[in-house]
């Protein structure tokens, strides 16, 4: 037995030893890159005084330039200078030292020092205590390079402000003085080559490093964008050198001025700029004699005398592990750093804690199953997990070995490689493959994402092509990997919130609190990205993951792409090479490779430019046709003349069109073409053509099925389209459709949107009712509404179009439509575009189109209450009543509009607290109402009329009142749709009025279930992160608070905070869902927790109303109720 153990032992000692002799041949053969550690904060004067007391004016942070000797004593330093500010200006400061490396031979210079910049903040987090960051004011001061160092710390930490510990450095920074800093911009790339001259003056890296660092300026050129961006609010003071410096390199070397004024110059608030005659490696050596000396004094001294308060600060985590644990997606959650609230006396142990909620739901207490489900644990991962797009891959990929090397040498390197220290991978790497249409981009992308699919435990393609895209996506990949709950499988906001807290953190599964931090890595999933079709990158904002241990794949037409993150990398792809392109044509087209074929397939291939997507379309057609590549040049010479065929700066859509033939489509089938390149290509169905073609949408569109289906055929024929014959879903290439669009004259272009935009109209689901909420319609106005969005952003694009007058009546109807359906689910910026154009159509043509007109100011309205913009919506509602009763009053008996129309007017005075104006229209309102046919049939019940004439009774305290009609409103309700209705989120709203009104009369446990009820009406219609489902959740809180259930409490709070934090427009529920915590944890003795919240429910009153508040008044749960709706109190 011992002899097999001893086996064993010297068995894994091999192992091990054969391991090591591979890491050192990788790192040999230059395959393998470790990141740099972070820097360390280290008190360089002066040292500490033995008996501890220390009294300091503010504090100092350097931060060297690149290649300084780490741990040098200070006053052998250039810094040497500063000592003197004591004994001879009577000013005290802490001055610390930011001391780091960068390695000079393998890890990307601009990436390593990007890191420092995060490593930074980090560093003066961990010496708050001994340092007393927080407690005085803060300057930095900065050589060179390091600047740039500081540029990227004070954006990450603009960025990071939702986190208290990011947010107090930026309140106690006061001014930063950069010498001899560079500021790379893209507008002035000539300044980029002065980064190569720094670096070469200040290290000796090798010639790979540098090379590398040329081709990745533009990530400086980045930091400098974000630093102008973030308008850090603190002084500024720039020195530049006037000296020559010389730079190593050559026989003799050279020299140069390496930061000049226009090279310094950041143009931001309060900068002033210096001269130095000093050169580069001297400036940071100060003279007391000198300008920058003065300079440098006044800033001093106007920071000792500007007012500086400490206020005490609050920090409930262990800031040593902020790097692994504290950087994550937090949009649903209000705090990262806020603990769950315990019970007073409570053990501090992992048995009371790990189940804490589940434990309270399990208990005797009756609760809803919405709330169960919003409470419960989320469940683990499904993993490995695999979402891979709609493309095959290629089973012989082609060419392109070479990029694919640089995407490994990128991704595989860092975030595949086991020995990668924890800073290498907290961030993902990303690569951006950019270019002209046609190029292969996404092919690559494709093949890149196949060949390496097994090595991570996740990987996901998204279509990221609009927010529809990226949405759906993230929905597929949430539901892929099992982690939504059953209310929450339609939510796309719910579904990007989990995906991206994931992606910052991707757990395999929870770890063992005890776990050492390196074990804790080990538990971490990684995790590949691919965002396909790039080409807005404004929209990837909400969708990209700025932590985790990941790499991030983009494709994209945008030569921005390779700039969109400070560390993104990009190749600029260009058409295959001859060799390669003639090769792809033989085998796609399954021609054998003698002499004759390799010679006409390079000349076919040159004549296509080379363009893989081109040689692929014509390779279908020379299969189908039987041809030779010969015989297929000669139909090509017949049909087009040579200078048609032949690239220019904008040929690639030309040359396709060319081989598509568009121009020889027959009429019908080239107006279904026209058509269907202004739809949206990811929602085609086959059915948006089948039932409704007797509208004659153009002179040459399919009016009937079969001549659909005969135009349809002849696509599908000439391989321009591609149809799914089980899903009845019709694919198109995105080129194709510029293509197309290219091809149509302005008069073709507007005719064909007119077509798409009628047939939009003659497809949208029909409600009972104009502007209802009924459900039911949802799932097929999910399908259109991606394309009424495309018809909204071309119209956009072209507001002069001459379209006709019953064309812009359609358009207007239909964003309307529209707009409402996006705005039913939560999504009211899409819905506010939406509607601004609907608006502005009908404004041009109110008097053509007066019902349009009212409708649109209707929607306007909509959008104003439910974005909190309460006076806005007054103004908006007075003009609804007047252009809307401008056309009952023509009537022979006024009907439902006119009753909108009054119900509209009550809603805007309820809004602004008038409640006797909001009661007299309310009931004229459903005098009206219940006077039309639909009412007297029983079909219709004047449902916002009564809810609106309640809740002013509630503002008067009429609670009997109230409850009488509430109760009518309910029972109508369920003997219409049942008990458990979910026709719209109409019972729930009646539900959670009730359940006010039975709070106020002091019925507790009846407003509870009324409550719990209204919150399962609202997951099951509107969704959990709608701000109706937000107000809920913070009523029933409420209650759990009153009655002793604080976790629970604490646990719906936090719920409902994620939801009021998704857009700033809820920024006063957020602000009153805060303080109400922070009561919360008053009441149970968690000073600590409670004064951080008072704290964050101050500031977000003061943004709320835009003013400074008396600081000596505390602020009370009234002035809270004040800037909320009055069914949010």
């Amino acid at each position: 037995m011992a002899r097999v153990k001893s086996m064993r032992a010297l068995l894994l000692v091999l192992i091990a030893l054969l391991y090591v002799l591979k890491l050192m041949s990788a790192f040999q053969k230059g395959q393998v890159w470790l990141a740099p550690e972070p820097g360390e904060l280290r008190r360089a004067h002066p040292p500490e005084t033995v008996d501890g007391t220390e009294d300091f004016d503010f504090n100092i942070v350097i931060v060297p330039e690149i290649g300084t000797a780490r741990g040098k004593r200070f006053n052998e330093t250039q810094w040497k200078w500063l000592s003197v500010l004591e004994p001879q200006y009577s000013i005290k400061s802490l001055i610390m030292m930011f001391e780091y490396e960068i390695d000079t031979d393998g890890f990307p210079i601009w990436q390593s020092l990007a890191e420092q910049g995060v490593a930074l903040p980090n560093g003066l987090l961990k010496r708050k205590g001994d340092m007393g960051i927080f407690e005085r004011p803060l300057i930095f001061i900065a050589h060179g390079l390091g600047g740039n160092i500081v540029k990227k710390a004070l954006t990450f930490l603009h960025g990071e402000q939702y986190n208290s510990s990011m947010r107090r450095i930026l309140e106690v920074h006061r001014a930063t003085i950069f010498l001899g800093t560079p500021h790379p911009t893209y507008k002035h790339k000539e300044h980029w080559q002065a980064l190569q001259h720094i670096l070469r003056s200040s290290a000796k890296f090798s010639k790979k490093s540098l090379i590398q660092a040329e081709q990745e300026a533009a990530i400086m050129a980045y930091i400098s964008l974000k630093y102008e961006e973030a308008a850090i609010h603190a002084e500024v003071l720039s020195a530049f050198e006037t000296e020559k410096t010389k730079i190593s390199g050559g026989v003799f070397g050279n020299r140069r001025i390496l930061v000049d004024a226009q090279s310094a110059e950041m143009k931001v608030h309060s900068e002033k700029l210096v001269a130095v005659p000093k050169n580069h490696r001297d400036i940071s050596a100060v003279d007391s004699s000198s300008n920058l000396f003065k300079e440098i004094m006044a800033v001093f001294q106007s920071v000792v005398k500007s007012p500086f308060t400490p206020t005490p600060f609050v920090d409930p985590v262990n800031v040593d592990n902020l790097a692994i644990d504290d950087y994550h997606w937090v949009s649903t959650i209000a705090d990262p750093e806020m603990p769950r609230l315990r019970k007073p006396n409570s053990k501090d142990s992992k048995e009371d804690t790990k189940d804490a909620v589940q434990g309270t739901i399990d208990s005797s207490h009756d609760l809803s199953s919405g709330i169960k489900d919003l409470l419960q644990a989320r469940p683990a991962p499904k993993l490995p997990c695999q979402v891979l797009g709609h493309e095959e891959p290629i089973q012989e990929f082609t060419g392109r070995l070479e990029i694919l090397e640089q995407i490994e040498i990128i991704i595989d390197k860092t975030i595949l490689n086991p020995t990668s220290s924890p800073a290498a991978i907290a961030t993902p790497r990303s690569f951006a493959l950019f270019g002209t249409p046609g190029v292969g981009k996404t092919r690559l992308a494709f093949e890149y994402m196949h060949k390496h699919k097994d090595k991570f435990d996740a990987v996901f393609w998204v279509q990221a092509d609009s927010n529809n895209s990226l949405a759906d996506s993230y929905l597929e990949i949430a539901k892929k990997m099992e982690m939504l709950h059953p209310s929450e499988f339609k939510d796309v906001v719910i579904a990007r919130n989990v995906v991206m807290e994931w992606l910052s953190n991707p757990l395999k599964q929870e770890p063992d609190e005890e776990l050492e931090d390196s074990m804790v890595l080990a538990c971490r999933a990684k995790w590949l990205l691919v965002f396909d079709n790039a080409d807005d990158l404004d929209i990837l904002g909400d969708y990209w993951p700025e932590t985790g241990p990941g790499a991030i794949l983009i494709t994209s037409r945008n030569p921005s792409a390779n700039e969109f993150k400070t560390d993104t990398i990009g190749y600029d792809l260009q058409s295959l090479p001859e060799k390669e392109a003639s090769a792809l044509l033989r085998r796609l087209a399954n021609t054998e490779t003698t002499d004759e074929t390799v010679l006409e397939s390079r000349s076919l291939a040159n004549r296509l430019g080379n363009l893989p997507l081109a040689l692929s379309q014509v390779a279908a057609l020379i299969k189908r046709k039987d041809m030779k590549f010969s015989e297929f040049l000669e139909v090509l010479n017949e049909e087009v003349s040579q200078k048609e065929l032949l690239l220019d700066e904008s040929g690639y859509s030309h040359t396709l069109s060319t081989i598509w033939r568009i121009e020889k489509l027959l009429p019908s089938t080239k107006s279904l073409l026209n058509v269907l390149s202004l739809l949206d290509r990811g929602e085609i169905q086959d059915s948006l053509f089948g039932s409704r073609l007797t509208t004659n949408l153009s002179d040459a569109f399919p009016t009937s099925k079969l001549k659909y289906y005969d135009a349809r055929d002849s696509l599908l024929r000439g391989s321009l389209i591609q149809r799914n014959r089980y899903t009845g879903q019709i694919l198109i290439h995105p080129l194709l459709q510029t293509a197309t669009r290219a091809k149509m004259s302005p008069q073709e272009l507007q005719n064909s949107f007119s077509a798409a935009v009628n047939m939009l109209v003659e497809n949208w689901p029909e409600a009972s009712f104009a502007f209802s909420h009924e459900t039911e319609t949802w799932q097929k106005a999910k399908k259109l509404a991606p394309h009424v969005i495309k018809m909204a952003d071309e119209y956009d694009k072209n507001p002069n179009w001459n379209i006709s007058l019953d064309a812009q009546r359609d358009l207007a109807a239909l964003l309307q439509k529209g707009g409402w359906h996006v705005a039913e689910k939560g999504n009211f910026v899409t819905a506010e575009r939406m509607w601004n154009i609907s608006l502005d159509i009908c404004q041009r043509n109110a008097e053509t189109m007066p019902t349009e007109y009212a409708d649109a100011l209707f929607c306007s309205g909509s959008h104003m209450t439910d974005t909190n913009q309460f006076k806005s919506h007054k103004v908006i509602a007075l003009k609804h009543f007047e252009q809307r009763m401008k056309i009952e009053n023509n009537k022979p008996s006024l009907g439902l509009g006119a009753g909108m129309a009054h119900s509209e007017m009550a809603l805007a005075h309820l809004l602004n607290d008038e409640y006797s104006e909001a009661i007299g229209y309310s009931e004229t309102s459903r005098k009206i109402n219940e006077n039309t046919p639909p009412f007297l049939n029983n079909e219709y019940w004047p449902f916002f009329s009564i809810i609106h004439h309640a809740l002013a009774l509630v503002g008067l305290k009429h609670y009997k009142e109230a409850a009488i009609m509430v109760d009518e409103t309910i029972r109508w309700r369920e003997n219409k749709y049942g008990i458990d209705d979910t026709e719209s989120f109409k019972l729930g709203y009646a539900l959670q009025v009730m359940g006010q009104i039975r709070q106020r009369q002091g019925r507790d446990e009846e407003s509870a279930a009324l409550y719990n009820r209204s919150l399962d009406n609202y997951l099951k219609t509107i969704g959990g992160n709608h701000h109706r489902t937000g107000h809920v959740l913070v009523k029933i809180a409420e209650h759990e608070a009153r009655v002793g259930h604080v976790e629970l409490a604490d646990d719906l709070y936090n719920k409902a905070i994620a939801v009021f934090s998704s857009h700033s427009h809820y920024d006063p529920e957020l602000a009153r869902t805060t303080f109400k915590r922070a009561e919360l944890h008053r009441q149970q003795d968690d000073q600590e927790a409670a004064l951080k919240l008072f704290g964050n429910a101050q500031i977000l009153y003061r943004k709320v109303i835009g003013s400074s508040i008396d600081p000596g008044r505390e602020l009370i749960l009234e002035d809270f109720d004040r800037i909320v709706a009055i069914w949010a109190r």
